[in-house]
């Protein structure tokens, strides 16, 4: 069963100001400069994110985004944090 995922979501500093990006929209970045991965997949959920709507994902697909979150090392704590927040709620 699909899990419908909104990433279009402030990103806080410690401190919980908006830094005036969305999780989305970063995460989206990230995803569209990667040289691995499934590009389709990855392209596909990166124009959604960029775009404000919503991804649908289903378990498979949660687990792919997941483990690339955690094994990203261009990605901040603080970013992941918000990102696996979003994946587990």
């Amino acid at each position: 069963m699909a899990k419908t995922l909104d990433f279009n979501k402030p990103i806080t500093t410690l401190e919980g100001k908006e830094t005036g990006e969305t999780v989305g929209k970063v995460l989206a970045s990230i995803l569209a400069m990667q040289a691995k991965g499934d590009p389709l997949k990855y392209m596909s959920w990166a124009l959604d994110m960029h775009a404000g709507k919503t991804v649908d994902l289903d378990p498979s697909d949660l687990e792919t985004l997941k483990s690339f979150v955690t094994s990203n090392e261009q990605m901040t704590n603080l970013l992941k944090y918000h990102i696996l927040n979003i994946i587990n709620s």
